[in-house]
């Protein structure tokens, strides 16, 4: 899952929804698409806001839950070993997530892929880091394209006027992933849905 603010009011009703709250989350392994390179005490850091509103009213064990240890020195490393080391050992659909939830932003972010860098092309990582360092930025830790597009369905939920102009031009030009990092989502392995709200599908 995508961890951003944008996405909170979703796993909200996650958690409500008489269908969704009979999903096996009791067998859910939950993987974070992105966090800042903080440590999870910190307030910057999405651990406590998922765990307060998906996590913990899920049940989901928290040994199945694979948080970014955002304040280790190669956190992208130890995260994408750990990744391909669960996922190669899955006795279905091996090497890759059974589903993505991703926001887009207007600038074509999605997860922390941020428009002009290298992690956007990236074909061999599965996890970089991303984001400005300058100042008092923490940058960021993210998955990459190969492996969200290697999910058997990805969800990318875009709310908003701004966003949806964004997705008009998405549709209308041959935008790069370097430009729009979105652009470059596939499915390589099952469904890509798009769902928009009210505010950007009437653009």
């Amino acid at each position: 899952l995508s961890t951003g603010e944008g996405l909170e009011p979703l796993f909200r009703r996650m958690m409500f929804d008489p269908d969704l709250r009979l999903f096996p989350w009791q067998r859910t392994h939950l993987w974070f698409l992105e966090e800042r390179r903080v440590a999870r005490e910190d307030p910057r850091s999405s651990y406590a806001r998922m765990r307060d509103t998906l996590i913990m009213p899920a049940g989901i064990p928290l040994h199945q839950v694979h948080a970014i240890p955002g304040d280790q020195p190669k956190a992208d490393l130890v995260l994408e070993e750990q990744l391909r080391k669960v996922l190669s050992g899955r006795l279905g659909g091996q090497g890759c997530l059974d589903g993505a939830i991703l926001e887009v932003g207007a600038d074509g972010r999605i997860a922390a892929l941020f428009p002009g860098e290298e992690s956007t092309v990236d074909s061999s990582r599965w996890v970089r880091l991303t984001g400005d360092t300058a100042g008092d930025a923490p940058g960021w830790i993210s998955m990459t394209l190969p492996v969200i597009n290697r999910a058997r369905m990805i969800a990318v939920v875009a709310q908003g006027e701004a966003v949806g102009r964004a997705l008009h031009q998405l549709a209308d030009r041959d935008l790069a992933p370097r430009d729009f990092p979105a652009a470059g989502l596939r499915s390589d392995e099952g469904l890509l849905k798009w769902y928009l709200d009210e505010s950007a599908a009437r653009v």
